[in-house]
C-alpha cells in the first residue's frame, strides 16, 4: 500500500495479477478515501470468492452499521489502462469518488478578538436587537435577565469549541485538497497544539456572565442595589468602573420616572419588569469585552499577549453555521410572538 496526498491506494507490479480492486469509502464531513488491494490470478479461489474475503477483512459492513462510514464502492481497475475498457473503468471509479466527495472545507484564520466580536454580534446582538424592537412593538417590558443571560453564555460556548475543535489539531495532516486557508499568515502556536486549543476554549469561557441573583418579592430600591451589587463584582477593579456605575444608575433613574409618568394605579413602586435588563446586560458584554485580558499562553511571555488582540485563532467557517439556540430563547421568543399578535388585535380593535 501507499499513501500519497491523503489517499491510499494499491499497486501491483506482477505481470501475472488480475489488477486492483479499489473500495471506496466516504465519511460524514470528512475526507473521502480510497483503498486498493490486488487479486491474483495465481490464486485457487475466483476472484469473486477473494473480492468477498477482502470485504469480510476489511469489515466495511460493520463500519457502516457503527455510523463510522457512510457509503462504499467496489471497482475493478486493470493494471494497464492502455484500452478502452480500462480507462472506462478508471472514469467510473473518478465519477464515484468526485459523486461522494465533499467541497473543500475553508479554514480561516484570524485574531481572537475580531472572531470574538463578529461571532457575538452575529448570534448575540442581532437576535437581542430584534427581540428588543418587537417588544417595544408589543408594550412588552425587556426581556427577562437570565433568558439574556443563558443565550449570551451559550454563544460564548459555542464560539469556545468552533475554535478548539479536534478537527484542528493537526491541520497539517489534512490533504491540501480537502482545505483552504483563507490567510496564509495563520501563525503556529508555540508548544503542543492540543493543549493550545484548551488554553483556548479556557480563555473564550471566562468571557460568559455569571447569573443575576435578585431577592424574591424585593422593593425597587433593593432590585437596584442588587444590580449595581452585581456590576461592582464584575468590574470594580478596572479604572473604566465608575463610568459604568453612572451608566446603569441613569438607566434605573430613567426607569423609575418612566413608570411614575404613567397610570401605576395602586402599585407604590415599580416592579423589576421596569428594569431595562437588555441594556444594561449590553453595557456589561461591552465592558467586559473592553477590559478583558486573556492569561498567559503556555510557552510565552506575558509581556507578548498585548491582551489578547494578536492571539490567532483557526476555524472551519462551515462550522460556524452549526450554532443551535437555547430552548428558553426559542420558547420565549414563541411567547413574544403571540403577545405581538394579541397587542395587534387590540390596536385594530
Amino acid at each position: 500500500m501507499e499513501r500519497q496526498h491523503g489517499l491510499s491506494y494499491g499497486t501491483n507490479r506482477e505481470s501475472r495479477s488480475q489488477g486492483t480492486w479499489s473500495v471506496g469509502l466516504t465519511w460524514e464531513r470528512c475526507p473521502l478515501w480510497a483503498l486498493g488491494t490486488s487479486l491474483s490470478q495465481d490464486s485457487s479461489c475466483s476472484l469473486e470468492l477473494q473480492v468477498m474475503d477482502q470485504l469480510e477483512s476489511l469489515r466495511l459492513r460493520d463500519l457502516i452499521t457503527s455510523h463510522l462510514i457512510s457509503y462504499f464502492t467496489i471497482l475493478r481497475i486493470p493494471c494497464y489502462i492502455q484500452d478502452l475498457e480500462g480507462s472506462n473503468q478508471v472514469q467510473e471509479a473518478v465519477r464515484w469518488l468526485v459523486c461522494y466527495s465533499s467541497p473543500a472545507a475553508e479554514l480561516c484564520c484570524e485574531t481572537f478578538t475580531h472572531f470574538m466580536e463578529k461571532g457575538i454580534n452575529c448570534e448575540f446582538g442581532e437576535r437581542l436587537s430584534r427581540d428588543q424592537k418587537d417588544r417595544q412593538l408589543a408594550g412588552l417590558p425587556s426581556q427577562e435577565p437570565e433568558i439574556i443571560l443563558e443565550l449570551y453564555n451559550s454563544v460564548i460556548e459555542f464560539l469556545a469549541g468552533v475554535v478548539s475543535a479536534k478537527q484542528l489539531c493537526s491541520p497539517s495532516g489534512l490533504a491540501p485538497e480537502f482545505f483552504r486557508l483563507n490567510n496564509q499568515k495563520c501563525l503556529q502556536p508555540q508548544g503542543s497544539m492540543p493543549e493550545y486549543l484548551e488554553w483556548l476554549r479556557s480563555i473564550t469561557l471566562s468571557l460568559q456572565l455569571p447569573p443575576v441573583v435578585l431577592p424574591q418579592k424585593t422593593s425597587w430600591q433593593c432590585t437596584c442595589s442588587s444590580i449595581l451589587k452585581y456590576v461592582h463584582h464584575l468590574f470594580g477593579s478596572h479604572p473604566s468602573y465608575p463610568l459604568l456605575h453612572c451608566q446603569v444608575e441613569h438607566l434605573l433613574s430613567q426607569a423609575y420616572c418612566h413608570w411614575w409618568t404613567r397610570d401605576f394605579g395602586e402599585q407604590q413602586e415599580p416592579s423589576g419588569m421596569e428594569v431595562p435588563w437588555d441594556v444594561i446586560i449590553c453595557l456589561c458584554i461591552q465592558q467586559l469585552l473592553q477590559t478583558w485580558s486573556p492569561p498567559r499562553q503556555p510557552g510565552t511571555p506575558e509581556a507578548g499577549e498585548q491582551q489578547g488582540r494578536e492571539i490567532q485563532v483557526c476555524y472551519f467557517k462551515d462550522s460556524l453555521r452549526e450554532y443551535c439556540l437555547p430552548d428558553s430563547w426559542e420558547n420565549t421568543r414563541l411567547k413574544t410572538r403571540r403577545e405581538m399578535l394579541q397587542h395587534e388585535k387590540e390596536q385594530a380593535l
